[in-house]
Formats: C-alpha cells, sequence, structure tokens
C-alpha cells in the first residue's frame, strides 16, 4: 500500500511539474503622450458613423487626426500585433505536455516467447521537467516582446498623426492660396476688360492688352496647377484617413505662428522622454531577460517517469520510476549566450545613435523653425506693408494718367507674390512645428 501511495504521489508530481508558471502575458502599455492624449479624448466621443458618410462638409484637422486613428488599417495591423505577441506570450508559458506510453515486451519471439504467455505490458507516464526557470523566462521575454509592441503602436499613431498634419497643412495653404488666385485673377480680368474698352476709345495702345493678357494667362496656369496640387494632396490625405469613400467640400484651419519658441534645452528634456528614446529601457530589460533564458538553457532539463508493469507470465506487476537528464558535455549554449550578451551591447550602441540622431533632428528642425519665423515677421511687417504701399499708389497714379494698366498689373502680381511666399512659408512653419512635436510627443503650446 505503501507502494501505491509512493507511486501515486510521484504520478501527481509528474502531472503538476509543468503547471507553475507566474510571468504576465499582456502587453504593458507605455504612457500615452501628451500628444497622443490631446486626440484620445476625442476618439472617446467619435461618432463612428462619420466614416460611413459619402461627403464631410468641413474637414477640421482634430476630425481627420480622429478618423484616421480609428480607422486607418496600418494603424489596425499594428494593434493586432500586439494581441498577437500577448497569444505567443501565453504560449510560451505553457509546459510541456506529459507523455503516456505503452509497451508490449517478450512476444512473437522464440520459445515461451513465441506468443503472449510471457509478455511484459508497460505503462509509462514521463514529463519534462524545465529547470533554472526557464518557463518564466521564456514566457518574460515574449511579454517584453509584446510590451516592445506596444512602444511601437505608441510610435506609429505618433507617426500617423504627423502624416495627417502634415497633408492637412499642405492642403490647406494651397487651398487659401487657390484662393487668393481666384481673387487675383478676377481683379486681373476687370482690368484687362477695362483695357480692352480704353483701347476701343483709343485712349492705350492695343499691345497693353496683349501684355496683359500674358499676365492674365500666367495667372491661369497657376491657379491649374495649383488646384491639380492640391487634388494630389487631398488624396494623400484620405488615404491616411483609412477610406477611400470618405470626401469633403473644404477644409477648416488656422496656420499659426507662435510668438516665441520654447529654449532648445527644454525641448531637448522632452525628447529624452519622448516614446523614441524611453522605448530604450524596454529594450534593454527584454534582451537583459534573454540572456537570463540563454543562461538558463545552459542548465538541461529533467525528465522524470513513473508506470506500472504486468508480467503475464508469473501474472504479478511491478512499478516503475526513472529520470533522464542530457550530460552537458558538447552543448552548454554557449554560443547563444555569449550572441545574447553581444545583442545587449549592441542595443546600447543603437541607443547612442538614435539619441545623436533625435537630437540632430530636433536641432535642425528648430534651427529651420527659428529662420522660418524670421522670414515671416519680415515679409508681415516690411515687404507686405511696403508692396501694399506700391500698388496703392501705382492704382491711385493709373487714374490720373501717370501709371499704366501694366503697372497696375505689375505691382498687383509682387504683392500677391509676396503674399503667396508668407503663405507658403507659413505652411512650411506649421510643417516643421508638426515635426518638431511628434519627436518630443507634445504640443508646443503646452510647454512653458
Amino acid at each position: 500500500m505503501n507502494r501505491v501511495k509512493l507511486v501515486s504521489l510521484l504520478l501527481l508530481g509528474i502531472i503538476s511539474a509543468g503547471c507553475s508558471s507566474s510571468y504576465r502575458f499582456e502587453s504593458e502599455q507605455p504612457n500615452k503622450t501628451p500628444l497622443i492624449k490631446k486626440y484620445s479624448s476625442e476618439l472617446k466621443s467619435f461618432n463612428t458613423d462619420i466614416v460611413d458618410k459619402d461627403t464631410i462638409d468641413v474637414l477640421t484637422l482634430k476630425k481627420a487626426v480622429v478618423i484616421a486613428l480609428q480607422n486607418n488599417p496600418r494603424l489596425i495591423a499594428y494593434n493586432l500585433e500586439i494581441k498577437a505577441l500577448e497569444k505567443n506570450a501565453l504560449q510560451q508559458g505553457l509546459s510541456p505536455n506529459p507523455m503516456l506510453a505503452l509497451n508490449t515486451e517478450n512476444i512473437f519471439g522464440s520459445g515461451i516467447y513465441s506468443g503472449f504467455s510471457a509478455s511484459a505490458i508497460t505503462l509509462l507516464l514521463s514529463q519534462d521537467i524545465m529547470l533554472a526557470g526557464k518557463l518564466d523566462k521564456r514566457r518574460k521575454v515574449a511579454a517584453l516582446q509584446s510590451d516592445l509592441a506596444a512602444w511601437d503602436y505608441e510610435k506609429k499613431r505618433l507617426d500617423l498623426i504627423t502624416e495627417v498634419r502634415v497633408s492637412f497643412i499642405g492642403a490647406l495653404t494651397l487651398q487659401k492660396n487657390i484662393v487668393q488666385l481666384k481673387e487675383l485673377l478676377k481683379i486681373s480680368n476687370e482690368f484687362l476688360s477695362n483695357v480692352e474698352k480704353r483701347i476701343k476709345v483709343g485712349k492705350v495702345s492695343p499691345a497693353e492688352s496683349s501684355r496683359a493678357k500674358v499676365i492674365v494667362s500666367a495667372l491661369e496656369i497657376k491657379l491649374n496647377n495649383s488646384e491639380y496640387a492640391y487634388k494630389s494632396v487631398i488624396q494623400q490625405l484620405v488615404k491616411q484617413l483609412g477610406s477611400d469613400k470618405i470626401t469633403f467640400k473644404k477644409l477648416d484651419g488656422k496656420l499659426i505662428i507662435l510668438d516665441q519658441l520654447p529654449k532648445f534645452g527644454l525641448l531637448k528634456s522632452k525628447l529624452l522622454q519622448s516614446p523614441e528614446i524611453a522605448i530604450y529601457k524596454k529594450v534593454f530589460e527584454k534582451q537583459k531577460a534573454v540572456i537570463d533564458l540563454e543562461n538558463a538553457k545552459a542548465i538541461p532539463d529533467l525528465t522524470i517517469s513513473a508506470g506500472l508493469r504486468w508480467l503475464n507470465q508469473t501474472s504479478n506487476n511491478s512499478f516503475i520510476i526513472g529520470t533522464a537528464i542530457p550530460l552537458p558535455i558538447f552543448n552548454r549554449n554557449q554560443g547563444a549566450r555569449q550572441e545574447a550578451v553581444i545583442r545587449l551591447s549592441q542595443k546600447k550602441s543603437e541607443f547612442k545613435a538614435d539619441k545623436n540622431k533625435f537630437v540632430a533632428e530636433l536641432t535642425t528642425t528648430y534651427n529651420t523653425l527659428l529662420s522660418l519665423s524670421v522670414s515671416l515677421k519680415k515679409l508681415n511687417k516690411e515687404s507686405i506693408p511696403n508692396a501694399q504701399n506700391a500698388f496703392e499708389i501705382i492704382r491711385a497714379g493709373n487714374l490720373l494718367g501717370r501709371f499704366t494698366i501694366l503697372d497696375v498689373l505689375d505691382s498687383q502680381r509682387t504683392l500677391f507674390e509676396l503674399q503667396s511666399e508668407y503663405l507658403k512659408t507659413l505652411g512650411g512653419y506649421n510643417v516643421q512645428l508638426a515635426r518638431l512635436e511628434r519627436l518630443i510627443g507634445q504640443n508646443l503650446e503646452t510647454i512653458n
């Protein structure tokens, strides 16, 4: 009876040996960056029916970003990657299944072994036991891999927000430019009509009409090019929103200019807290977990077994217990262990390289913003007011016969070109602003 109890306990131990594992398998979500938090609150109250509509009357930047976060297929794919890796972490934490074997010996031989009368039947249950905490270490590596996927998802959301912002800014700039061009073309056509009337009464030379038509034709070409460029940017924006069905009548938004940029040192400190840099803490943690796992693999796993043998010849039975372990003579996992250590050094070098890269990007973007800011102030306070004043003087002088219609059109075109340059520069400023905010993961307006 004691032997039966002993074997029963051994069998129970075999079954339960692989059932203990404590490490989580759900991914650990990183803290949301302020830039994502800004749109996450909007996303919660977002009306999903909007993506089913064929036409949106007015598309704002906030609405565009929220639609993209909700509906972009690339982002959905990254989210599914996290879920897949979570299931992989679950799988990696599962113990090996026990093995049940049934053997029959001493049969189909010669003499007394020709039949089944001298046979021995063995029922054996065996279990591989992973030593050195391999099971938890393996699942930890897989869970940390899903954590990294969550960090990548955060980065991809920031990328998508920035892509939508850049496309929206480009389209909005072109939309405003088209409005300016149409207004200028309307005024220019009115001037051309007046020129033709004055030609009929002999007050001006027909050559002025031809020269005026050249100016009007050039404006029409600019308008045509701007409209095609606008359509291209809109198509790109629609793809980023994640649905080819969505169309909109117009964009609504403002191109801003900050009174003053935050100090570079403050932005650099924000960069070091951004997902691009902060992810490396998790990268190092995962690689150290890989080192622990590879070191654990140097210790061979144990196989234990227990069972029952029936001796047909004597009608007796006996219990069997056994154990087996590989001898780590040739393979002690030394190559994989050394590789894991080298990989950690590699990740540290990549961290330094990426840190330098993003600091350089921040520096370039920051200096570009400073340069554009100076250009905008000069255009707004000097160039455009001077061109406006010159246009008013020439237009008034034309009524008195001091200047020709062509002088008026030329001064008006100069004024428009400066206004167009201001709009283009302002659009570029907002694009650089979006890219800088992508680097630090935060709106500059919220930084003191």
